[in-house]
């Protein structure tokens, strides 16, 4: 699977489907806390095969919101986390990273 995020992809392995962000003034708030970040904003997804590019609309929407958190555990990143969830229109759930931040494996998360 490949997100695309303003532009950026974001490559997962082992996943048929793409899901892909459209930017349109996306982010709608932005805080910091003691080591901790939220960004929060709107979101389109669009679902699509890898394979073979079929687009499939019945999956995607438009004006979803998401919202994604950080936790800069430690300098050089040992204990860093995010977590990731992404509501449809309704407030339904269309995606939720274990709902806890999970540790990072790579990589070093600096917030200010």
């Amino acid at each position: 699977m490949v997100a695309k995020v303003a532009n950026r992809d974001l490559a997962h392995k082992g996943h048929c489907i793409t899901r892909e962000t459209r930017r349109t003034s996306w982010i709608t708030s932005y805080s910091t806390d003691n080591g901790t970040a939220t960004i929060r904003g709107r979101i389109s997804v669009s679902v699509e095969s890898a394979a073979d590019g079929t687009v499939f609309p019945a999956l995607g929407f438009s004006n979803g919101t998401f919202s994604l958190h950080g936790v800069d555990g430690s300098d050089g990143g040992a204990n860093d986390k995010l977590a990731l969830s992404i509501l449809r229109p309704d407030g339904s759930t269309y995606h939720l990273s274990a709902g806890v931040p999970g540790l990072l494996s790579g990589g070093n998360l600096t917030i200010h």
